[in-house]
């Protein structure tokens, strides 16, 4: 992913390029200095390592506000992946099509290809949590298939309502059970991240 170079990283590196540069002329020129001059040495040499030394903190800091700037964005992104995910699973029982199904099994694979890159944002405790709601997920797929070929098979006439009916209500009696691991998983990761 590309990074935008930010208008006050330049005026930052600027500044510590102002310093290198300084400190490097002070290195190789500054003993013709001493030797006239002892106060401009002295204001040269600390005002170049001191320089040197606000750009390389600054960026430090930086780089560390960057980064838990990122962590929490996507640990909020995995919390909003997984109500999106739960949400899919009702859609998927309502209309009961090969679409929504298809749907599901995409976001679920993607989800669970992408916790893989983000697991340096959670903690062992939290990739557990998300693992077990996935898996619940995953293993829910096998009755939803079940429900859109029972659908089909009543749309051609080969099923009566109530056998539908049965079928549906297997499929929604796991969604308590998969909103329970969501619940879980979701005040686990939210203890340190806060959601606005």
């Amino acid at each position: 992913m590309a990074r935008r170079y930010k208008k006050y990283h330049f005026f930052l590196d600027l500044f510590g390029l102002v310093g290198l540069v300084s400190a490097v002329f002070y290195y190789y020129y500054g003993h013709a200095t001493a030797l006239k001059h002892q106060e401009l040495y002295n204001l040269w040499g600390n005002l170049a390592t001191d320089m040197l030394g606000i750009w390389v903190s600054v960026r430090i800091i930086d780089f560390i506000i960057r980064r838990q700037e990122q962590q929490q964005a996507t640990r909020i992104n995995v919390v909003k992946n997984m109500r999106f995910l739960r949400n899919e699973v009702r859609r998927t029982i309502e209309f009961s099509g090969n679409l929504e199904l298809d749907s599901l099994k995409e976001e679920l694979r993607w989800a669970k290809g992408i916790l893989d890159r983000r697991k340096p944002f959670f903690r062992r405790d939290e990739i557990s949590d998300l693992n077990v709601y996935y898996d619940a997920l995953s293993n829910l797929i096998p009755g939803l298939e079940e429900l859109v070929k029972v659908k089909e098979a009543h749309s051609a006439g080969q099923k009566t309502r109530e056998e539908l009916a049965v079928e549906v209500g297997k499929c929604r009696s796991c969604i308590p059970n998969i909103e329970e691991l969501r619940l879980k998983a979701e005040r686990n990761i939210l203890e340190e991240s806060e959601e606005e």
